[in-house]
């Protein structure tokens, strides 16, 4: 891998955070990630595919729900991030589940070998997301299942409009959401269906997630890292000083509570 691909910069991004990806403040990604399977509906003993795995925050709870007679393969780009799913999986003793690195775009696996297919929040990243779809879909057997999940346009709220207005004070304009195509529900249906995908349903949820400090709000959330990415290096401690006593004024006697909100995406393979 060399900084001439166009993975470099997330390649770089979830080595630095793998350590600590899922663990700052409260699980969301487990969360959500139970959420996109009760919506699949996995059936016990089939063969899954979870695309973009991470940490395998999808990955194991699928692992489980398909049963020691169903087998599920995690691939994904960061090492880093593939260690600390290996090392998860050997600690809940699932003997289903295998990991290996890949390019979500390029994937060196056989056609329609899969009875469900899977991506937690990977989608967002694709250099051409409608591309990364289609090239998922063809992994799925006939009637097969396929679903991804990712963020929606707005929310983590109140953190998002603080930050804005710290960034204008210090005349940083750059975007802190990162904007992304896949934030709109209509092009991930346009994705599905242009990828020959049928029963295509994509919804939009919303949930507050209580943070105990408004540091693991900053520190854990992937919009606060986008934050702080955008902030110049000699003032990034200050800054992310003022944005965490501005946060812990908004927090509530339970904590600081974020609307995060969430786009999931299913399918079926015609059959």
């Amino acid at each position: 891998m060399t900084d001439s691909t166009p993975w470099s910069s997330v390649l770089e991004n979830f080595t630095r955070n793998a350590a600590h990806f899922n663990r700052v403040g409260p699980p969301f990604y487990s969360t959500f990630a139970e959420r996109l399977l009760d919506l699949l509906d996995p059936s016990t003993g089939a063969d899954g595919l979870d695309v973009c795995c991470g940490t395998g925050a999808v990955t194991l709870p699928l692992a489980r729900r398909l049963g020691p007679h169903g087998r599920v393969m995690g691939v994904d780009l960061t090492p880093a991030m593939l260690e600390r799913a290996v090392a998860d999986s050997k600690s809940a003793s699932l003997g289903n589940v295998q990991f290996r690195e890949g390019d979500a775009t390029r994937l060196d696996l056989p056609a329609t070998s899969f009875d469900v297919v899977t991506c937690g929040f990977g989608v967002q990243f694709m250099p051409e997301p409608g591309a990364a779809v289609g090239h998922w879909a063809t992994f799925v057997k006939p009637g097969g299942r396929i679903g991804y999940s990712t963020w929606s346009e707005g929310g983590f709220e109140p953190m998002m409009s603080l930050a804005r207005e710290l960034l204008s004070e210090h005349e940083i304009t750059s975007d802190p959401w990162h904007r992304r195509p896949t934030a709109k529900p209509e092009n991930l249906v346009g994705f599905a269906r242009a990828a020959g995908l049928v029963e295509v349903e994509c919804v939009e949820e919303r949930r507050n997630i209580v943070f105990a400090s408004a540091a693991d709000a900053v520190h854990g959330t992937p919009r606060g890292r986008n934050v702080l990415n955008l902030i110049p290096a000699e003032r990034r401690d200050a800054v992310r000083v003022e944005l965490i006593n501005r946060l812990a004024a908004a927090a509530g006697p339970d904590g600081l509570a974020l609307e995060m909100r969430v786009l999931y995406l299913t399918a079926r393979q015609a059959s």
